[in-house]
């Protein structure tokens, strides 16, 4: 569930060569795709090919403590000019509180009933669930992770379709 909206000024198409970016650092999803040809419309799906893909999650930083999401007392100018000429989603809603099983639902598209993570410790993501990296992957893009926090460590599983995962 989440419905994407054009941030103003974007003139420059991220037209490069595919390759697909992650990077993890906790919980609120942003999909960033610039074009003029999709600002101020619903974006079909497909029509994103040979795009980037760049997905930042924020583990407990609340959307409504950010400028990209009208906040104006905090300065945060990195993802200030990511979202000034990108897509963000502004109706994310993690489906679990816990870090692990949050990720996992934002990598699979399923609910922890689905994909069997519950909590932060003691579970795997099992292998023969898909990814969003796996897709991609077997799309043509490369992989990459970068993640801060151990519980989204390899070792529990979140870095399958991934060419590297830091």
């Amino acid at each position: 569930r989440g419905v994407a909206r054009p941030m103003a000024n974007g003139k420059n198409p991220w037209k490069v060569p595919s390759i697909a970016g992650l990077l993890v650092v906790g919980a609120a999803a942003v999909f960033f795709a610039r074009s003029d040809r999709f600002r101020g419309r619903a974006v079909a799906s497909g029509s994103l090919v040979d795009y980037n893909v760049l997905l930042i999650t924020l583990d407990t930083t609340r959307a409504d403590h950010l400028p990209a999401y009208g906040y104006k007392n905090v300065a945060t100018p990195g993802l200030d000019r990511l979202a000034a000429t990108s897509f963000i989603f502004e109706d994310a809603i993690a489906h679990v509180p816990l870090t692990l099983p949050s990720h996992t639902s934002i990598l699979t598209g399923l609910l922890p009933i689905g994909h069997g993570v519950r909590d932060n410790e003691g579970f795997l993501v099992d292998p023969k669930v898909e990814t969003l990296a796996s897709i991609l992957k077997s799309n043509g893009y490369t992989t990459a992770a970068f993640v801060s926090a151990f519980v989204l460590d390899a070792r529990w599983g979140l870095n399958q379709g991934f060419d590297s995962y830091f």
